[in-house]
Protein backbone atom coordinates (compact mmCIF):
# COMPACT_ATOMS: atom_id res chain seq x y z
CA UNK A 1 0.00 0.00 0.00
CA UNK A 2 1.17 3.38 -1.17
CA UNK A 3 0.96 6.56 1.39
CA UNK A 4 -0.27 9.83 -0.27
CA UNK A 5 1.85 11.57 -2.38
CA UNK A 6 -0.09 15.24 -2.40
CA UNK A 7 -0.45 17.10 0.97
CA UNK A 8 -3.99 17.77 1.06
CA UNK A 9 -5.38 21.56 2.94
CA UNK A 10 -7.86 21.80 5.58
CA UNK A 11 -9.61 24.76 6.80
CA UNK A 12 -11.05 25.94 9.82
CA UNK A 13 -14.28 26.23 8.43
CA UNK A 14 -14.54 23.23 6.92
CA UNK A 15 -13.99 21.63 10.96
CA UNK A 16 -16.63 19.04 11.35
CA UNK A 17 -16.96 17.11 14.91
CA UNK A 18 -15.88 14.03 14.64
CA UNK A 19 -18.24 11.05 13.70
CA UNK A 20 -16.84 8.98 16.58
CA UNK A 21 -14.85 9.04 19.86
CA UNK A 22 -11.85 6.24 21.11
CA UNK A 23 -12.27 6.80 24.70
CA UNK A 24 -9.77 4.44 24.85
CA UNK A 25 -6.85 2.32 23.27
CA UNK A 26 -4.66 -0.54 24.18
CA UNK A 27 -1.85 -1.11 22.10
CA UNK A 28 0.60 -4.27 22.15
CA UNK A 29 3.68 -3.64 19.62
CA UNK A 30 5.27 -7.12 19.36
CA UNK A 31 8.36 -5.81 17.93
CA UNK A 32 10.37 -7.16 14.96
CA UNK A 33 12.49 -4.77 12.84
CA UNK A 34 10.54 -6.30 9.79
CA UNK A 35 7.25 -7.56 11.00
CA UNK A 36 6.11 -5.99 13.82
CA UNK A 37 2.21 -6.63 15.11
CA UNK A 38 0.10 -4.29 16.56
CA UNK A 39 -2.97 -5.31 18.30
CA UNK A 40 -4.87 -2.29 18.68
CA UNK A 41 -8.11 -2.84 21.37
CA UNK A 42 -10.36 0.40 21.52
CA UNK A 43 -13.45 1.34 23.04
CA UNK A 44 -15.55 3.68 20.25
CA UNK A 45 -18.52 5.99 20.58
CA UNK A 46 -20.77 7.06 17.95
CA UNK A 47 -21.62 11.14 18.84
CA UNK A 48 -24.40 12.08 19.21
CA UNK A 49 -24.88 14.57 15.97
CA UNK A 50 -23.36 12.12 13.92
CA UNK A 51 -25.65 10.35 10.91
CA UNK A 52 -22.95 7.75 9.93
CA UNK A 53 -23.65 4.12 10.08
CA UNK A 54 -20.11 3.23 9.35
CA UNK A 55 -16.78 4.15 10.85
CA UNK A 56 -13.96 5.69 8.86
CA UNK A 57 -10.15 4.89 10.19
CA UNK A 58 -7.02 6.87 8.44
CA UNK A 59 -4.01 4.30 7.91
CA UNK A 60 -1.26 4.00 5.76
CA UNK A 61 0.81 1.44 5.11
CA UNK A 62 -0.12 -1.23 6.75
CA UNK A 63 -1.04 -4.71 6.27
CA UNK A 64 -4.46 -5.39 7.78
CA UNK A 65 -4.36 -8.88 9.82
CA UNK A 66 -8.26 -9.05 11.35
CA UNK A 67 -11.18 -7.14 12.89
CA UNK A 68 -12.87 -7.90 15.43
CA UNK A 69 -15.98 -6.06 16.64
CA UNK A 70 -17.17 -6.51 20.05
CA UNK A 71 -15.29 -10.06 20.04
CA UNK A 72 -16.81 -11.15 16.45
CA UNK A 73 -14.40 -11.39 13.62
CA UNK A 74 -15.28 -9.28 10.45
CA UNK A 75 -15.33 -10.42 7.07
CA UNK A 76 -13.92 -8.86 4.31
CA UNK A 77 -17.46 -8.23 2.84
CA UNK A 78 -17.64 -6.08 6.15
CA UNK A 79 -15.22 -3.39 5.68
CA UNK A 80 -13.60 -1.70 2.30
CA UNK A 81 -9.49 -0.86 2.82
CA UNK A 82 -8.08 1.89 0.12
CA UNK A 83 -4.96 3.22 0.17
CA UNK A 84 -5.22 5.84 3.63
CA UNK A 85 -8.04 4.64 5.04
CA UNK A 86 -10.39 1.83 6.31
CA UNK A 87 -13.98 1.64 6.46
CA UNK A 88 -15.76 -0.61 8.06
CA UNK A 89 -19.95 -1.09 7.17
CA UNK A 90 -22.33 -1.11 9.97
CA UNK A 91 -21.16 -0.35 13.45
CA UNK A 92 -23.09 -0.13 16.97
CA UNK A 93 -23.14 2.83 18.34
CA UNK A 94 -21.35 1.60 20.78
CA UNK A 95 -18.60 -0.79 20.79
CA UNK A 96 -15.20 -2.50 21.34
CA UNK A 97 -12.97 -2.54 18.51
CA UNK A 98 -10.15 -4.55 17.91
CA UNK A 99 -7.60 -4.17 14.73
CA UNK A 100 -4.42 -6.63 13.95
CA UNK A 101 -1.86 -4.98 11.82
CA UNK A 102 1.83 -5.41 10.57
CA UNK A 103 4.32 -3.40 9.80
CA UNK A 104 7.82 -2.83 8.98
CA UNK A 105 9.94 -0.56 10.81
CA UNK A 106 13.21 -1.21 8.79
CA UNK A 107 10.88 0.27 5.57
CA UNK A 108 9.44 2.94 7.27
CA UNK A 109 11.63 6.13 5.80
CA UNK A 110 8.95 8.93 6.08
CA UNK A 111 10.13 9.10 9.62
CA UNK A 112 6.74 8.96 11.23
CA UNK A 113 5.18 6.24 12.90
CA UNK A 114 7.10 3.36 14.29
CA UNK A 115 10.18 3.25 12.41
CA UNK A 116 13.81 1.73 13.16
CA UNK A 117 16.89 4.09 12.93
CA UNK A 118 20.51 3.18 13.79
CA UNK A 119 19.08 -0.15 15.15
CA UNK A 120 16.54 2.19 17.48
CA UNK A 121 12.76 1.49 17.30
CA UNK A 122 11.32 5.54 17.38
CA UNK A 123 8.29 6.83 17.09
CA UNK A 124 6.68 9.83 15.76
CA UNK A 125 3.18 10.25 15.66
CA UNK A 126 2.21 14.29 15.19
CA UNK A 127 0.48 14.96 13.18
CA UNK A 128 -0.87 12.57 11.68
CA UNK A 129 1.71 9.93 12.08
CA UNK A 130 -0.52 7.46 14.07
CA UNK A 131 -2.02 6.17 11.01
CA UNK A 132 1.46 5.02 10.16
CA UNK A 133 1.10 2.67 13.17
CA UNK A 134 -2.71 1.42 13.10
CA UNK A 135 -5.98 2.48 11.81
CA UNK A 136 -7.46 5.32 13.86
CA UNK A 137 -9.14 8.39 13.62
CA UNK A 138 -6.15 10.32 13.44
CA UNK A 139 -6.90 14.00 14.08
CA UNK A 140 -6.38 15.86 17.22
CA UNK A 141 -9.66 16.64 18.24
CA UNK A 142 -9.89 12.81 19.34
CA UNK A 143 -8.76 12.77 23.00
CA UNK A 144 -7.99 9.18 23.82
CA UNK A 145 -6.68 7.65 26.95
CA UNK A 146 -3.31 5.10 26.16
CA UNK A 147 -2.08 2.15 27.14
CA UNK A 148 1.02 0.53 25.90
CA UNK A 149 2.59 -2.87 26.16
CA UNK A 150 5.94 -3.80 24.21
CA UNK A 151 7.18 -7.22 23.73
CA UNK A 152 10.39 -7.64 22.36
CA UNK A 153 13.52 -10.25 22.33
CA UNK A 154 15.42 -9.38 24.87
CA UNK A 155 18.15 -7.94 22.56
CA UNK A 156 16.32 -6.08 20.49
Amino acid sequence: MKSKTHPVTIYRHEYAPPEFFIDEIHLTFRLDAKKTIVTARSSLRKNTDAHSLSLRLDGENLQLKSIKINGEPIGITGYQQLEDFLEIDTVPDSFSLEIVTEINPDDNSALSGLYRTNGNYCTQCEAEGFRRITYFIDRPDILTRFTTRIEAKKED
